[in-house]
């Protein structure tokens, strides 16, 4: 959560692709590993790092992750995992928001 607020306080437009670029990266997908095997699954999360920590403005963020989702395409593969973390992290936000309590609230909550 704290990683989407960061990333919403950067680059509004585009912080959930951020977000979802980062979980690519770290998580262990295994609906990946399941369509790609071990290659594809390494393949991803380096493509997902190399994306994410290049920091793009929002316009090249955007036309590179079409590149991105078309060799995905390419290669079968679909980060289910990534895209389901995203979902709930997005999901918690809206919560927090129509609870009127700041997101953060549940970082502090889970530190304790």
């Amino acid at each position: 959560m704290s990683l989407l607020l960061k990333e919403r306080a950067l680059h509004p437009k585009t912080a959930p692709l951020r977000v979802l670029l980062y979980l690519m990266s770290v998580t262990q997908d295994t609906n990946v590993i399941h369509r790609g095997g071990i290659e594809g699954y390494n393949w991803l999360r380096a493509r997902a790092h190399t994306l994410y920590a290049k920091n793009l403005k929002d316009e090249e963020l955007l036309l590179a992750l079409q590149g991105f989702n078309q060799e995905c395409i390419e290669r079968r593969i679909s980060p289910g995992g990534a895209a389901d973390l995203l979902s709930l992290t997005l999901y918690l936000e809206r919560i927090f928001t129509h609870l009127n309590r700041p997101a953060h609230a549940l970082v502090e909550s889970i530190k304790k």
